[in-house]
């Protein structure tokens, strides 16, 4: 039984209306799938001398395509084209590596960091981008896995440790990697856990442990570019901060930043066509905030409450992605009944809007605030 059904194209930018006829579908790359209903496993690195060993939980297995990524990729809104050129990059990454290209020649790491401010979504984005991959190749891998590090789990509290925690750790997604029918997928979110710039370690006389555990994951990275069927997907907040040996080996670095108040109008409408079909009556609900298109101000700021919730979008720019999530939710909290005028509902937004902002200004340095 199909649940649904999704109908996207690669060639058309996300938001473009697309034209389908019987002729087009006869001639399309159409992909079949069903999602694994499956908890994630956890892979264990061990630490510790001999004696004193523990097992620490280092990562987080996922097989591909499951449940838990499923609709990440169609909620993830951005004012650029990064997900369809991310999406391209990766898959042009994977059509070099299946024809054995010189690696003396052409250079492939197959590592891409993500980085930005807390809250833009550069996490989901790997785990969308993940997920999208593994339909995309389903007919030609027969295993598909998406691996989560946990960066703060591998550091010891045995000195010297943590570099071997790195190596566990690699190995085991190496042991993924070694059926050539299988393709893997690793995320390192928040790498500056693992890759902060030796020459401020030494500087600041920090335990030469850190140091290891920075050229072991180098070493890590190097010695995984023999598996043409690992990519590694790296994310960071503070990318000034990352060692340089690390950064020269990312194949792409993409920023991620706040949405602008085009991209928070689709956010707030996407938040308020799910309470819509959750919790509502859809007939008190006025369709024009809801109707379906890209997040341009022209097509979208049309009547009275389109023209209310893009002054609120406006006003939200600034916030991340995460933070305007939130919104609705507060607002809901604020008058919790099953019927609500959209004038309701875009007055409950505009109050958890300022408090929100109220409380980030409350937040920031005095120095800042004051400026």
């Amino acid at each position: 039984m199909i649940d649904c059904v999704f109908i996207v194209c690669s060639n058309t930018p996300e938001g473009e209306s697309l034209t389908i006829s019987d002729t087009s579908l006869t001639l399309a790359n159409v992909h079949l799938y069903k999602l694994l209903n499956r908890e994630a496993q956890t892979l264990e690195a061990q630490s510790g001398e001999h004696g004193f060993e523990s097992n620490t939980a280092g990562s987080l297995l996922w097989e591909l395509p499951c449940c838990e990524f499923d609709g990440i990729w169609e909620n993830l809104i951005f004012d650029d084209s990064i997900k369809d050129e991310l999406l391209s990059y990766v898959y042009a990454l994977v059509r070099l590596s299946e024809k054995n290209i010189n690696a003396a020649i052409l250079r492939v790491n197959r590592l891409i960091l993500l980085h930005g401010p807390p809250g833009t979504g550069k996490t989901s984005l790997c785990k969308a981008l993940a997920q999208k991959l593994a339909i995309r190749f389903s007919q030609k891998y027969r295993r598909m896995y998406f691996v989560e590090i946990n960066s703060h789990g591998l550091f010891s509290k045995f000195f010297s440790e943590s570099g071997k925690l790195i190596q566990n750790m690699f190995k085991q997604i190496e042991e993924l990697a070694e059926d050539p029918k299988a393709l893997v997928f690793v995320l390192i979110d928040e790498v500056e856990s693992l890759t902060i710039a030796r020459s401020a370690l030494l500087n600041r006389n920090e335990p030469t442990d850190a140091v290891r555990a920075v050229n072991a994951v180098l070493t890590q990275v190097d010695y995984i570019r023999r598996h043409s069927n690992i990519f590694i997907f790296t994310t960071s907040n503070i990318t000034q901060s990352l060692d340089e040996a690390f950064t020269d080996r990312t194949d792409l670095s993409r920023f991620v930043g706040y949405p602008s108040a085009n991209a928070v109008y689709t956010i707030f409408r996407s938040c308020i066509q799910e309470m819509q079909r959750v919790s509502f009556d859809v007939a008190s609900l006025d369709v024009g905030i809801v109707e379906p298109g890209p997040w341009f101000s022209k097509r979208c700021a049309s009547g009275p409450h389109c023209e209310k919730l893009m002054q609120l979008s406006r006003r939200a720019s600034g916030l991340s992605g995460r933070c305007l999530r939130q919104i609705p939710v507060i607002g809901y909290s604020k008058l919790p009944v099953d019927q609500l005028s959209i004038e309701q509902c875009l007055d409950v937004l505009e109050k958890a809007l300022e408090e929100k902002l109220s409380e980030n200004v409350r937040c920031l340095p005095p120095e800042s605030s004051a400026r």
